[in-house]
């Protein structure tokens, strides 16, 4: 499989909860890989195709997308470019060059679903499912190099690469926020503890319409 031909299901994945690849995989080092990227991974879940893609040995021959480059440790996660590996969908449509209608239009409908989610939850006191699916936990932990994205007052990243945890990254879930590649980010346990529910709208703003935000 080609690094565009997996980009594709990742795109296709993001309005879709079902996994990638569900089939169980057993005895495999990638999975091993796959905890110290905080991935919290059910008994017999297997690791979806795009996982196993990037640990490929070998680069995948692509025509628009640069390979994948090889690593064999978490160390590897450095120096991959997360535009390289995904094209997401918000990407796609910024490709779009004087597209405005398409950009519009996509943003009002996850404004749209952030609103029903927050009626659902908070209004009609409906459950939500905090689902994150397999492919999408990947694409945030490639895009944040499996470490915690907490910066601190003096502008240092904290160097956490254990115990990571995924968590909103602009719009909480409990306001309706989506279990979205571009809304979700790394956090150590102590920092996801002590992470409040600030909106920051500007940035969320940014980020969706396809801006990469630190």
């Amino acid at each position: 499989m080609s690094v565009m031909e997996w980009s594709t299901m990742v795109s296709q994945s993001m309005v879709s909860p079902i996994p990638l690849n569900p089939k169980p995989k057993s005895n495999s080092s990638q999975v091993h890989l796959a905890y110290g990227l905080g991935f919290r991974l059910k008994p017999g879940e297997g690791m979806s195709e795009c996982f196993m893609l990037i640990q490929s040995p070998k680069p995948q021959p692509v025509m628009q997308v640069q390979p994948t480059p090889n690593f064999h440790s978490l160390q590897g996660l450095q120096s991959i470019r997360f535009d390289h590996v995904l094209q997401s969908f918000e990407q796609q449509i910024l490709n779009k060059e004087g597209d405005e209608y398409g950009i519009i239009t996509k943003a009002g409908e996850e404004a749209y679903m952030i609103a029903t989610r927050f009626v659902q939850r908070n209004i009609l006191d409906h459950k939500i499912s905090r689902y994150v699916p397999q492919d999408v936990k990947i694409a945030v932990a490639i895009r944040d190099q499996g470490r915690c994205t907490d910066i601190d007052r003096f502008g240092r990243r904290c160097t956490a690469t254990t115990n990571l945890q995924y968590d909103h990254r602009f719009i909480p879930f409990s306001f309706g926020g989506t279990q979205r590649i571009w809304n979700l980010t790394l956090y150590c346990g102590p920092h996801n503890l002590a992470k409040s529910n600030e909106v920051n709208w500007t940035k969320s703003l940014i980020e969706f319409l396809g801006g990469m935000l630190p």
